[in-house]
């Protein structure tokens, strides 16, 4: 299905279902758990809190690529919310997924969001408690692959610095 099609027709969000576009597949979301959800706010609100209104930080809303539209938990782009009342980003500068049961899946994303340019995606490995990070895009892939469990400068947004840790109450 092309994006064009999965807008217009009723298998995204139809009956209640989250769903995203991948790689021209219509894939249905996992329900959320209680810590995801935590996870994602916490995140989401130590990233709006650290860039203030200098990019838009989207939580849980797509990005339309050439063939897929997927909906990561926490997305960073740049310009102002307005721009995208018409059209939703088809870039961004930092892409999260938090990974309670959906590890694999999210490194398969991590294909998608090279293509597309996205020059930082993170995985937060809930079960490691640590964070995977991409980096490098060459080649329509990304070369670096590190794994941070204490403190992250993030590299296409150096205004914000994780502690790791703080995702991960005792």
């Amino acid at each position: 299905m092309s994006v064009e099609e999965y807008h217009q027709s009723g298998e995204r969000n139809a009956r209640g279902r989250r769903t995203e576009l991948i790689r021209g597949l219509v894939i249905e979301k996992m329900p959320k758990s209680p810590r995801h959800s935590w996870l994602t706010h916490e995140l989401y609100m130590l990233i709006t809190h650290a860039l203030g209104d200098k990019y838009v930080s989207w939580y849980d809303e797509p990005l339309t690529f050439i063939d897929s539209e997927p909906e990561p938990d926490i997305s960073v782009v740049s310009g102002s919310s307005k721009q995208y009342l018409d059209e939703h980003p088809n870039t961004a500068l930092l892409v999260i997924e938090i990974a309670l049961s959906s590890l694999r899946l999210d490194r398969a994303k991590a294909e998608i969001y090279a293509e597309a340019g996205i020059p930082e995606y993170w995985i937060v490995d809930v079960a490691k408690k640590q964070v995977e990070v991409y980096t490098d895009i060459h080649g329509g892939r990304y070369a670096s692959i590190e794994t941070f469990n204490a403190v992250l400068q993030c590299r296409s947004l150096p205004e914000f610095t994780l502690r790791v840790q703080d995702l991960f109450p005792a």
